[in-house]
């Protein structure tokens, strides 16, 4: 069962895939610079032998569409990822779910929505989440796609604890 973790950033793209049965990385990477005249891709994956091996491109990437292309091909290029439907999920990180979201969460036009409307909240992360994970459900539409929120954690965190050392009217 192989499951695709992505972190999707404003230039960049960063991914992990693992092997879940029998809990390995299979490749890992980050592809930086995206929108500027060269970006640079750093592609690691296990090789037969069980090393990992590096892989490195230095190309102009235009946008996430481009660029998750890109890490499509050099997956495939590596053997880490044959095709798209040997992948049993993909999960996307994002940074604000504001008080919505509590746990990872299955991925669904309301939940997108959701995102964007709480953009406000993490101007900086949102927006580029969410365009990481609008790509990979264009692109693998048939696998089962997670958001997993920064903010969940402080979601477990008791009343004394958050709103310590705040003045009543915060």
């Amino acid at each position: 069962m192989k499951i695709l973790v992505i972190n999707s950033g404003s230039s960049s793209i960063k991914y992990r895939l693992f092997e879940m049965t029998a809990r390995t990385v299979l490749a890992s990477g980050v592809l930086e610079q995206i929108g500027e005249a060269e970006s640079r891709l750093t592609h690691h994956n296990r090789n037969a032998q069980g090393q990992m091996d590096t892989i490195e491109k230095s190309v102009a990437v235009a946008d996430h569409q481009a660029g998750f292309a890109l890490i499509g091909a050099v997956l495939r290029e590596s053997g880490a990822l044959r095709h798209i439907s040997e992948l049993s999920g993909i999960g996307h990180r994002v940074v604000h779910g504001g008080e919505e979201f509590r746990k990872p969460t299955l991925i669904d036009k309301k939940v997108i929505d959701t995102i964007r409307r709480l953009s406000p909240l993490a101007p900086l992360h949102n927006p580029a989440n969410l365009l990481g994970i609008e790509v990979a459900m264009q692109s693998a539409p048939q696998v089962p796609q997670v958001a997993v929120f920064d903010t969940a954690f402080h979601q477990s965190i008791p009343v004394h604890a958050f709103r310590y050392a705040l003045p009543e009217e915060l």
